[in-house]
Formats: structure tokens, C-alpha cells, sequence
């Protein structure tokens, strides 16, 4: 059991840091060009709409650096506080009870029953993904992957703001429903990771349900702008592919409003969690603490 707990710890720490890479990078390549289109662009028409274009990414530009930095303090400060725990546990005298001792062990359930209830909101999403890999088999991108080249960028720029919103809400889906059975899985082995792992969790839980609303919304406002020119769906090419940004962008919503209730679940779990102590096992319902003395006759 211990070396499972070590293999979970290490693949959940790993994961964690690549996040908050990711989050950081992501930060600095959203805010930056938002900044420049936000104040470079004023007056009406075409400027006024890539303005309202750049509104949406300046904010996932903003809640990224924000989860980037928590992820960075969080570890620091929960070590800071778990080495104060030791000091009161050797006190004199009965050790007292952590707030909220008898209600911890409902925070294994809670988590699988929210992480499988992300599975199933998310099934909308699956199929979305689905037809995202027909539409980009159809239109040859696979074929520009493999074969390269100096202008790949210039088609893998406009591609990747076109499917943010989904990539971000299949991180959203992940985060929600396949990481928590990691965090179940050190609740179970009463890690000393536990609740860092699990605060860490829920912070990228909420920048990425953060960022796919926000990336939904400016894609929305793209499709808003391709509609303002002249007759746009008179080509029946045109057309079609503003109804599937449209049913697209719909999806996204629709599925990132179910994925914030989630997080906003476990964002209510988190006090629960962080009442616990490093290496506690957490008391049956309804009994006495572990390790507790019958009281003498």
C-alpha cells in the first residue's frame, strides 16, 4: 500500500506541475496579445469588435497568472501549517479533535460522487470532440501535422483560438472527474499530501471552468464578427461552418455551466478537507477516533 501511495503522490505532484507551467504560459501568451488588442484598436466597426474579441482572453489571461501563482504559494503554506500540527498533537493530555473530525470521512464518497457525475455531464463534450476529429480529418489538417513545414503555424494559430474553449473544457472534464480518484485514492492511504493535492486540485478547477466560459464567450464574439460582413452564409461553405462554430460554442456553454457547479461541490468540500490532519485517519460515523482509550471502569 505504501509504494501505491508513493506512485499516486508522484504522479499527482507531477501533474500539478506541469498544470502550473501550463497555466503560467498560457497566462502570459493570452494577456499579452489582449492587452495589445484592447489598446491598440478603438473607434467603431471592425476595430470595436476585435476589442470585444480581446475582453474575454484579457480575463483568461488574468484567472491563469492568478492560478499560476496560487499553485506556487499553496504547497508553501499548508507545509507551514502542518508543521504546527506536530507541536499541538504533543501537548499534554487528550489531543483535541480536529473541527469537524466526525463529518471527514464523508469527503471520499462526496469526491466519487461528483467525479462521476463530471463523467456524465460531460458526455455531451465526448461527442463533441467526435466531431471535431471528422471535421479536421475532412478538412486535411491531419495530413498539414505529419507533413510540417514553414507555415504550419500560421494554420495552427487560428485553429487552436477557434477550439480553446473545448480543449479547455476537456481539461475542465479531467480535472473534475479523473484527478479526484487519485485524490480519493491518497484519502484512502491518509497521505500527508492529501490536502495540498486536494487544494491545488480544486484551484485548477475552477481556472479552467473560468477559462472555458471566457474562451466560449470569445468565440461567440468571432462569430458575432464573421456574421457583421456582407451576407456571410450566401456561400453554403460559409455557412455551414458559422452553424457548426455556433453548435459548437453552445456545447461548450451548456456544459461549462454543469462543470462550475461541480467545482463549486468540491470548492464547499475544501474546508472539510483542510480541518483534517497530515496522516489522520479519519473516524467512522457515528464512533470513536482511531487509537482513542475506552474510558476506564
Amino acid at each position: 500500500m505504501r509504494y501505491v501511495r508513493l506512485a499516486v503522490e508522484i504522479l499527482l505532484r507531477l501533474l500539478l506541475w506541469a498544470t502550473r507551467l501550463a497555466f503560467l504560459a498560457a497566462g502570459l501568451a493570452t494577456l499579452g496579445p489582449a492587452l495589445l488588442l484592447s489598446s491598440s484598436f478603438v473607434g467603431d466597426g471592425t476595430s470595436a469588435w476585435l476589442v470585444a474579441l480581446a475582453r474575454p482572453a484579457l480575463a483568461m489571461g488574468v484567472v491563469f497568472l492568478a492560478a499560476a501563482g496560487l499553485l506556487f504559494v499553496i504547497p508553501w503554506l499548508l507545509r507551514g501549517v502542518s508543521r504546527g500540527e506536530p507541536e499541538a498533537a504533543a501537548a499534554p493530555g487528550p489531543p483535541a479533535p480536529a473541527a469537524g473530525a466526525g463529518w471527514q470521512w464523508l469527503a471520499g464518497p462526496v469526491m466519487l460522487g461528483l467525479a462521476g457525475g463530471a463523467v456524465l455531464v460531460s458526455g455531451r463534450l465526448f461527442r463533441l470532440w467526435g466531431e471535431i476529429a471528422v471535421y479536421l480529418e475532412r478538412a486535411g489538417v491531419w495530413r498539414e501535422v505529419q507533413r510540417g513545414g514553414e507555415f504550419s503555424g500560421l494554420i495552427f494559430a487560428p485553429l487552436l483560438f477557434v477550439l480553446a474553449a473545448p480543449l479547455l473544457g476537456a481539461a475542465a472534464a479531467g480535472f473534475l472527474g479523473a484527478v479526484p480518484l487519485l485524490l480519493v485514492a491518497l484519502f484512502a492511504a491518509r497521505s500527508p499530501r492529501f490536502r495540498a493535492g486536494y487544494a491545488m486540485t480544486v484551484v485548477c478547477q475552477v481556472a479552467l471552468v473560468a477559462g472555458c466560459l471566457l474562451a466560449a464567450e470569445a468565440l461567440a464574439e468571432l462569430v458575432r464578427g464573421v456574421a457583421r460582413f456582407p451576407d456571410p452564409r450566401a456561400d453554403p461553405e460559409t455557412g455551414r461552418l458559422l452553424a457548426d462554430l455556433e453548435s459548437m460554442r453552445d456545447v461548450v456553454r451548456a456544459t461549462g455551466r454543469d462543470h462550475a457547479w461541480l467545482a463549486a461541490g468540491y470548492a464547499l468540500l475544501l474546508p472539510l478537507v483542510l480541518a483534517r490532519r497530515p496522516g489522520a485517519r479519519p473516524p467512522a460515523p457515528g464512533g470513536e477516533a482511531p487509537g482513542s482509550a475506552a474510558p476506564a471502569p
